[in-house]
């Protein structure tokens, strides 16, 4: 009986060891994907510096969020934005950087629980 009462100590522990590795390589699978997007964006948007317009400018979710100094391209943020990933939103943030000659561009993506984000950061020549 206590051989038994002590097996079954050691298969629930081992079970609990189990479900906590699972839920940890989902939430790293999840990040991967969201830093692929992340990395993706900011990638176009280097691609064609030409098409960011003046900063400072925001698009939240998608969503246009700020009022450019100027009307900028109709093309940025580049296609395919705004993603539709499910569990988190992207944002694309333009600056002013200290250099007149350049801008800061920041791609930011918030999970819906808001605990927990991810920020890519680059300067993109005016």
């Amino acid at each position: 009986m206590l051989s038994v009462g002590l097996l079954a100590v050691a298969v629930l522990a081992v079970i609990g060891l189990f479900t906590g590795a699972i839920q940890m390589q989902a939430q790293s699978q999840e990040r991967a994907e969201a830093e692929a997007v992340a990395r993706d964006m900011m990638e176009r948007i280097r691609a064609a510096p030409s098409n960011v317009p003046p900063a400072p400018a925001s698009w939240i979710g998608g969503e246009f969020a700020s009022t450019p100094v100027a009307v900028g391209p109709p093309d940025f943020p580049p296609i395919p934005y705004p993603y539709d990933p499910g569990g988190y939103s992207v944002d694309v943030y333009l600056e002013n950087a200290g250099n007149p000659d350049m801008k800061v561009v920041r791609v930011v993506i918030r999970w819906k629980d808001n605990k927990r984000r991810l920020e890519f950061q680059t300067l993109i020549r005016n």
